[in-house]
């Protein structure tokens, strides 16, 4: 299957709180099988997911996370992307996000469905990004 996750037959996957951007479709999956469940998620499309997606990740299809420079691989998020402030607590939240650093921060924004950003990151006040020390 040309998708960004395959699950076979046998297959179950649970997916929480992702940024998943791609030109194939997010899921790709056998026809009689349902083994998936989507917990706040920013995707690029939900046609391939559409039957197990919940409302947050509904509302997040096709936005702009927000990162810093994807380009130059900086997928930390600014205040004013989609994935801040996204995202209820939930079973998929650990206390400290990839930097390993609290989590949530609750943006100075206006919350879509609570105080967990969608991603690696956890946005931060981070007055010492982009070279401002030097």
């Amino acid at each position: 299957t040309n998708a960004v996750i395959d699950i076979d037959l046998q297959g179950s996957l649970s997916l929480g709180r992702s940024i998943i951007q791609s030109a194939v479709p997010v899921l790709g999956r056998d026809a009689s099988n349902n083994g998936y469940q989507l917990t706040c998620n920013l995707l690029h499309e939900q046609a391939s997911v559409a039957a197990n997606i919940d409302a947050a990740s509904t509302s997040l299809t096709g936005k702009n996370p927000g990162f810093v420079d994807a380009a130059g691989g900086d997928f930390h998020l600014l205040s004013i992307g989609w994935a801040v402030d996204a995202c209820a607590a939930s079973a998929f939240f650990n206390a400290h996000d990839h930097d390993l650093g609290a989590r949530p921060i609750d943006a100075p924004v206006t919350n879509l469905a609570g105080p967990f950003d969608v991603g690696a990151f956890e946005w931060s006040y981070d007055l010492f990004r982009n070279g401002f020390e030097d």
